[in-house]
């Protein structure tokens, strides 16, 4: 049986459920069984098979170091040379030089660019410009970011760009809300969290905050610590809107793809977001949700305030309407994969 394998720079079942959906897709389309490789902490545990895809965990003490990620990549790579997969998925810049060491050569080779490479020096911009040859096709989030890479790197690839949906079409259905916000993720300064820990507004909060929580200037923010994506997609359909934050700090941050934004959308939950172009141009084109005017504390604390304001009105249950309209149309898995479905069958071997 054929075999597609998928290199991960996040250990799946923990976050990032698109790059789960894209390799069962491709692999669906080959026939093939599908190989997870993934960065996994010695005596971390896990699962072995995760929906159907055989797990092969690489275990690194510090991934996330840059001694970390060279031992992750060379294993991945040894791993891959002992598979020899038919297809391969290498997501992020972090996993490319996996496919740079490894020696042997899959039939089809595409990259999933979920993170803008330059962001992260000038070695990663390197190995993003000697593609040509080595990937067939890119997997975009952000029609920005799909822009940014062909002007930086001069490259010519097939490529699709594909949000960051999981959901099916089906909109979600009404539940009993709390009236209460969430902020579920990460918790930096580039998601504005010496803002949202000043907020006065009624805020639940999940994540790891470190410091920040510990200076919370509000009574009203709510930490509730770390927990598994399981549990935060359980709570999330009873609150009244879920909140989206970057800060334009870079090119990843201001061109942002966030999964929350989806999920929340997903599940009928109105965001509160701020303008980055992704976000701003689907809550416009829906109406499923309210934008900050900018990013500072300020508009964070005066868009919490007039969403709150419309919380229980005919103007919230319209954006409530809004969500299942943009879950409908565009903002579900099996729309989004028909976009990697036309970029498969463009290329050179079709998948």
């Amino acid at each position: 049986m054929s075999v597609l394998a998928c290199v991960s720079d996040v250990r799946l079942g923990y976050g990032s459920p698109q790059i789960l959906a894209a390799a069962r897709h491709v692999a669906g389309r080959l026939g093939a069984r599908t190989v997870l490789i993934e960065p996994r902490e010695p005596g971390s545990g896990g699962p072995a098979q995760l929906d159907g895809a055989e797990v092969m965990p690489v275990e690194v003490a510090e991934p996330y170091t840059e001694r970390g990620r060279k031992e992750y990549n060379e294993k991945a790579a040894a791993l891959m040379d002992g598979l020899r997969p038919d297809a391969l998925l290498v997501c992020t810049t972090y996993c490319l030089p996996a496919l740079f060491k490894m020696r042997f050569r899959p039939r089809t080779v595409l990259y999933y660019y979920l993170e803008v490479a330059t962001v992260y020096g000038p070695a990663d911009a390197e190995m993003n410009s000697r593609l040509d040859g080595l990937v067939d096709g890119v997997v975009f989030t952000e029609e920005n970011r799909a822009v940014h890479f062909g002007e930086q790197f001069g490259l010519s690839l097939p490529f699709c760009v594909m949000y960051n949906c999981v959901n099916g079409p089906e909109p979600a259905p009404e539940r009993e809300r709390n009236g209460r916000i969430m902020y579920a993720g990460t918790i930096r300064k580039d998601t504005m969290a010496d803002c949202l820990f000043a907020l006065r507004a009624p805020v639940d909060v999940w994540g790891r905050a470190g410091a920040y929580a510990a200076r919370a200037k509000s009574a009203d923010v709510k930490y509730h610590g770390y927990v598994e994506a399981s549990e935060l997609a359980r709570l999330r359909p009873g609150y009244a809107y879920s909140l989206v934050m970057w800060r334009p700090d870079n090119e990843n941050t201001r061109w942002a793809s966030p999964n929350k934004l989806f999920e929340s959308i997903a599940d009928g939950v109105p965001p509160v977001s701020t303008p980055n172009p992704q976000s701003e141009a689907l809550l416009r084109r829906y109406g499923c949700g309210a934008l900050l005017r900018g990013y500072e504390c300020a508009d964070l604390e005066e868009g919490v305030s007039l969403a709150l304001d419309r919380y229980g009105t005919d103007r919230y249950q319209e954006m409530v309407r809004g969500c299942a309209r943009a879950v409908q149309k565009e903002l579900n898995w099996p729309a989004q994969a028909s976009k990697l479905d036309r970029m498969l069958d463009k290329l050179p071997e079709p998948v």
